[in-house]
């Protein structure tokens, strides 16, 4: 008995892939992930000439976390499952909504911060609490401008992903 191949695209002699995908589209769409907070700690290390790792647990900033996510990621959906797939309009369609909230809500959280600071600020200036609190109030907003660079940068990423199957 002759050992059973991976499917109807494997012809004879041909080994069935060990893996459907060279890399698997969920580890890519993490290690893209990964690699914009890397690039982000970089970028804002430079930026201010110091290193701190506040860049790399937040989402917002230059590149937005959402953005590279799931541009990253519907752009893996569109090229394995095609423009009309239910898959891909779903993804898409709650990218879509996620990133304009992420801007929208943001935006209010941003507002919120800036009025709880003018009534710390009201307050006297010699509270040790209110040293406390002023990093906590600084701007916490994605910008649309992070937004769009971190979607182009997540879809050129998405573009370098293999999807042809994996033959050993």
């Amino acid at each position: 008995a002759q050992p059973q191949t991976g499917g109807p695209r494997d012809g004879p002699g041909r080994k069935a892939p060990v893996m459907h995908r060279a890399f698997p589209p969920w580890a890519f769409v993490l290690l893209v992930s990964v690699g914009c907070q890397i690039l982000k700690f970089v970028l804002y290390g430079v930026a201010n000439r110091r290193l701190t790792l506040r860049p790399l647990v937040t989402t917002n900033g230059l590149p937005s976390l959402y953005a590279v996510t799931f541009g990253c990621l519907s752009t893996l959906v569109l090229r394995t499952q095609g423009y009309q797939s239910p898959i891909f309009v779903a993804v898409f369609v709650f990218s879509g909504i996620i990133l304009h909230d992420a801007v929208r809500v943001q935006g209010s959280m941003d507002r919120g911060g800036r009025a709880a600071l003018l009534v710390a600020q009201s307050l006297e200036e010699n509270h040790r609490w209110l040293a406390q609190i002023r990093p906590l109030l600084g701007d916490r907003r994605h910008r649309p401008l992070h937004i769009a660079l971190g979607l182009i940068l997540g879809v050129l990423v998405g573009l370098l992903w293999d999807p042809s199957p994996s033959l050993d």
